[in-house]
């Protein structure tokens, strides 16, 4: 047990995010899409990004999030699986990686992202690359 006022590192807010959202009644049914692959914290990934399989996330992204933003980050990665966007759009990622990318993000929206409040507010990053694109937001007006 946590002593009062002892804070979680990233990686601790993390692994507690994902369980949180694992027991979620609403978010039962991607118990399955959140047990695939690995996650990992960095300082190198300025926000949040995926491979299809894999997660990273960057420590001052997490550091920088409330819970509730980073249960949404979590639940975003893991959409983003979940309609394997890497897999099925890889063509036109190649195309025009940026483009791809924010179609990706906007169909990865979790469904309670119009009752969530706390959507994560930032620019969408541009910073690419195929086989892990940083996830960025778009200012939902939230």
């Amino acid at each position: 047990m946590l002593a009062i006022k002892q804070s979680l590192t990233a990686e601790q807010r993390l692994h507690r995010a994902v369980v949180l959202v694992m027991r979620h009644p609403d978010y039962v049914p991607m118990q399955g899409i959140l047990s695939i692959g690995s996650r990992a914290v960095d300082d190198k990934t300025p926000t949040a990004c995926t491979n299809g399989r894999d997660e990273w996330y960057g420590r001052g992204f997490i550091e920088a999030h409330t819970d509730p933003e980073l249960r949404f980050t979590v639940l975003h990665e893991n959409y983003h699986k979940a309609l394997k966007h890497l897999a099925t759009y890889d063509k036109l990622f190649r195309i025009n990686g940026q483009l791809a990318n924010m179609s990706c993000d906007s169909s990865s929206m979790p469904s309670s992202s119009k009752k969530n409040k706390n959507v994560p507010r930032a620019r969408l990053t541009t910073s690419r690359s195929l086989l892990c694109p940083v996830v960025g937001y778009m200012n939902l007006g939230f």
